[in-house]
């Protein structure tokens, strides 16, 4: 195995540590500070209860943007994986982290953050594939 694929599995790993601290325990450093929410949203891009001046499309592009360097880490890691089993690893791991936040009760789960974050993945997974001749000549 190349050092180039064991650092992408590294970086795969303690980025995955870091979308848990970021999804799961919200930047805080225990579950106890967290505000207890459980609900679901099964509507993609349907938003209740928007406050005039917020705009909720931000959140989305924000989770479609924290995703990208796991898709493009994923990717780096398990580069002779299809396409579609590393987009369906991201898939499901965005399944598991609303799962998780709905049965914690710490997060709205919903069905856009699954698309956004999916999204997301299959960008890195994209830029990864596009950058790969240039990564690995140096």
């Amino acid at each position: 195995m190349q050092n180039k694929t064991i650092l992408a599995r590294v970086f795969l790993v303690l980025y995955t540590f870091f979308l848990i601290w970021l999804i799961v325990f919200k930047l805080n450093f225990s579950i106890s500070g967290i505000h207890s929410v459980r609900e679901i949203n099964l509507i993609p891009f349907h938003y209740e209860d928007v406050e005039p001046g917020d705009i909720p499309i931000l959140e989305a592009g924000m989770n479609l943007i924290i995703f990208i360097p796991f898709g493009y880490f994923l990717s780096r890691a398990f580069g002779n994986t299809r396409f579609f089993t590393k987009v369906f690893i991201v898939f499901l791991l965005s399944i598991g982290f609303e799962v998780i936040q709905y049965v914690l009760a710490i997060g709205a789960s919903d069905i856009t953050d699954i698309i956004t974050n999916t999204v997301g993945g299959i960008a890195g997974i994209a830029i990864a594939g596009l950058t790969r001749s240039f990564v690995d000549r140096h």
